[in-house]
């Protein structure tokens, strides 16, 4: 088994190292502020639902009110003209109204929880990608630095191999000779 685990990671070494030579930073950090503006992009789109809901709740929930204050008034109207019937009828409608009523506000105060952790997410991933692209300058200068230095010290390293330097005591000895 020893065998097929130096196999398999003599493999994944090679292909590592062929992934690792064969990658462009600067490509991987635009493609990933691509990535992240994408979901931004998405999340607002989705939480524009979200958003729409709350509003709809709430104007449910004012629409409700106003029901109730209606009702209210009828049922004084009612019992001004002596229509204990009409009365009855109205109080409850108000109480239908008054169910209504509580039911979109505990909806509305959830909704508005949920409303604004959204909100509080896209204001992080918004800042994320800020931040991602105000550093993409700066980390792409930082590879073309080090590429740079490491072309300058390949250069250097080949100037100074002994295969390539100039012999100068056997030049010395040389016209020492001749001397």
């Amino acid at each position: 088994m020893g065998i097929f685990n130096r196999i398999s990671n003599s493999f994944k070494a090679g292909v590592n190292k062929i992934m690792d030579e064969n990658e462009d930073t600067e490509a991987l950090i635009d493609q990933a502020i691509r990535d992240k503006d994408a979901v931004l992009n998405s999340a607002k789109t989705k939480s524009a639902i979200v958003f729409g809901n709350v509003k709809r709740v709430e104007r449910e929930m004012n629409s409700a009110k106003e029901d109730m204050s209606n009702w209210e008034s009828k049922i004084k109207m009612a019992i001004e003209k002596g229509n204990d019937e009409l009365a009855g009828k109205a109080i409850a409608k108000l109480k239908e109204c008054e169910a209504t009523y509580v039911a979109l506000t505990k909806s509305f105060e959830a909704a508005k929880i949920t409303a604004d952790k959204l909100k509080q997410s896209l204001v992080d991933l918004d800042d994320d990608l800020k931040d991602l692209r105000g550093k993409r300058d700066g980390l792409i200068a930082r590879l073309k630095t080090a590429e740079a230095a490491e072309q300058v010290n390949a250069i250097t390293a080949n100037v100074k191999t002994k295969g390539n330097s100039i012999d100068l005591d056997r030049l010395e000895r040389k016209i020492e000779e001749k001397e």
